[in-house]
């Protein structure tokens, strides 16, 4: 039955962020409903949005929950390890569950790891084929499961207009 109210919920929260979408051209309200839904039904202790660049193999973050240890900022290269092959080049989810696939995905680990987070969602955010950037999702180890990826994804299809 909790399945069942969630889909519901989930689905009122797609139409909301659809509706708030079309009433509103700015990203960053956009951005920052979608952090408050996916909180609310997934959880996270950091949230990032990143747009690619892929003719240059940059990323920029263009949105965060915590601007004083991950402040918006200029492109940086794509490093094409494992999570962004995956996620960028392949459009496809990727769930790190502990620390050591945190060691492994990102060179600021330390900062990752002192802000309490050893677990990553990071969802592809496409307009059809194209993959425009991601949305990365952090919290304590082993948060996320694949329970959590359809809730993700079918929320940020919402928002790729406005990468």
């Amino acid at each position: 039955m909790s399945k069942i109210i969630n889909i519901i919920k989930i689905s009122k929260k797609i139409a909301y962020l659809q509706n708030f979408k079309a009433l509103n051209k700015d990203s960053g309200l956009i951005f920052n409903s979608l952090n408050k839904i996916l909180n609310d039904f997934i959880g996270h202790k950091l949230f990032t949005i990143l747009k690619f660049d892929k003719i240059n193999s940059k990323l920029e973050r263009i949105y965060t929950s915590n601007p004083k240890e991950y402040p918006l900022q200029d492109k940086k290269d794509v490093i094409r390890n494992f999570w962004q092959v995956q996620v960028l080049e392949k459009g496809i989810v990727y769930i790190g569950y502990n620390s050591q696939d945190i060691k492994n995905s990102f060179s600021d680990f330390d900062l990752i790891e002192k802000l309490g987070c050893s677990s990553v969602l990071i969802i592809p955010v496409k307009s059809g084929d194209n993959i425009k950037g991601s949305v990365n999702l952090l919290h304590e180890e082993s948060w996320y499961s694949d329970y959590d990826v359809k809730i993700a994804q079918s929320l940020v299809s919402v928002i790729s207009e406005a990468l």
